[in-house]
């Protein structure tokens, strides 16, 4: 997915840049993000990729924030509770069983390229202050 390229290089960029440095929180979070990041970026529209993408939403979303500045935590729970709801669609399209899925076909894989596009925007939204430099 093109619009995330972006996003993936300033997450690989931040997380090279603190790793190792003893930041306690920050270090988890940006990692989760790239993962989150990663998945959706390579993810094919189908049942299995779907799951695994509910499983990685599910991780950031309970990710600690203990140790965060305040503006990775501002960020990031603007980012969780975006993120909520697409996990919410995530879950409910995944449990369609063979099926509907096969009825649905192609709307089925909009509703997937939706969900994709709006978890990439919510990461370029969380990303964009990372490459901010204060005035």
């Amino acid at each position: 997915m093109r619009v995330l390229d972006g996003a993936i290089s300033v997450l690989n960029v931040a997380a090279a840049s603190i790793s190792g440095l003893g930041v306690p929180g920050a270090e988890p979070v940006i990692k989760s993000v790239l993962e989150l990041a990663t998945m959706v970026s390579t993810m094919r529209s189908n049942k299995e990729d779907l799951s695994k993408l509910t499983g990685c939403l599910d991780n950031l979303i309970a990710i600690g924030d203990s140790g965060c500045a305040d503006d990775l935590k501002s960020r990031l729970a603007t980012l969780r509770s975006q993120l909520n709801m697409i996990s919410a669609q995530c879950k409910s399209l995944a449990e369609k069983d063979r099926i509907k899925r096969f009825v649905m076909g192609k709307d089925y894989k909009e509703q997937i390229g939706g969900i994709k596009d709006s978890i990439a925007t919510q990461i370029q939204h969380f990303t964009v202050r990372i490459v901010t430099v204060p005035r």
